[in-house]
């Protein structure tokens, strides 16, 4: 079983969000979780899938939220 550092999970979703969506037209705001993660395998090594949602401020359009997407997060960077 899986020991999951809260903290550090959410620290690396937000970052990746981040480097998603801080551009020049758009800003980072929140996520939502959309269904429950799960281990997944890639490229020969173990991550936890996030299926989230993304709400972020657009200049031209304002506050926007985005369809459900992957973020995958290699589980020894969360785990205790």
């Amino acid at each position: 079983k899986l020991k999951i550092d809260t903290e550090k999970e959410h620290s690396a979703i937000e970052s990746k969000l981040k480097e998603i969506y801080n551009t020049d037209t758009t800003q980072y705001k929140s996520y939502n979780m959309v269904l429950d993660p799960r281990i997944v395998q890639y490229n020969d090594s173990m991550y936890i899938q996030y299926t989230i949602s993304t709400n972020y401020l657009h200049t031209q359009y304002g506050e926007k939220s985005s369809f459900a997407h992957y973020i995958l997060i290699p589980v020894s960077a969360i785990s205790l």
